[in-house]
């Protein structure tokens, strides 16, 4: 069975901030197998599902996010931790309804068409839905949790908000399309990865914000 996905690389700042913290963390409590643990910080929109029709999966994908023109951002407000077979450490993201939206949206267009593999996570104080979170250990915490949590509180974090780039679609953790809001247009695997792509799409993102 072919796995897909949908979710967004997070960009910038945050993404090295939280590569560096995941890589404090496993050093400072002798968690092991660190390249294994350094996957890119990502949000994940819609849990693992399975699909017999990719080229529907694909039409759907595009045309729904093609809908959305205005600028769609999301806050990164800190830290928490949640159990879920293993203890997760994990960025928190506030409820956002334009995300709440885009998600919902993709849901339904997609229901007839794919099977959730696993269950929905659910977060400790998590009201929304979608429970939108950023995994930084999800695995080998179990025996330090106490002492990571206390680290975390001592980060001197200030919530961030970030523009939402690009939405993508993974299938078996590799990216089959993204959608980049700002070029208006769906990626394939190489463009998406291309720099020179993802240069215009910052050109682009500062336009909008009326930078130059």
């Amino acid at each position: 069975m072919t796995n897909y996905e949908i979710g967004t690389r997070l960009k910038g700042h945050l993404q090295d901030y939280l590569k560096a913290l995941t890589c404090e963390i496993c050093k400072e409590f002798q968690i092991g197998n660190l390249d294994k643990r350094m996957v890119p910080p990502h949000l994940t929109f819609l849990r693992p599902f399975s699909t017999n029709n990719e080229e529907e999966l694909i039409r759907i994908f595009e045309e729904t996010l093609s809908q959305y023109k205005e600028p769609i951002n999301y806050t990164f407000k800190g830290f928490g931790t949640f159990e879920n077979k293993e203890k997760v450490v994990y960025g928190e993201i506030k409820s956002n309804p334009q995300i709440e939206n885009m998600i919902g949206n993709l849901e339904r267009s997609l229901e007839k068409n794919i099977c959730f593999i696993n269950p929905q996570i659910r977060l400790p104080r998590e009201k929304n839905k979608t429970n939108l979170h950023c995994s930084i250990i999800s695995k080998g915490a179990n025996e330090d949790f106490l002492e990571i949590e206390d680290f975390l509180k001592k980060q001197n974090f200030q919530e961030e908000t970030h523009p939402l780039l690009r939405v993508y679609l993974l299938r078996e953790n590799l990216i089959l399309r993204e959608f980049d809001f700002y070029l208006n247009k769906s990626l394939g695997k190489w463009d998406a990865l291309n720099p020179w792509i993802f240069k215009e799409t910052k050109k682009r993102l500062k336009k909008k914000q009326g930078l130059k």
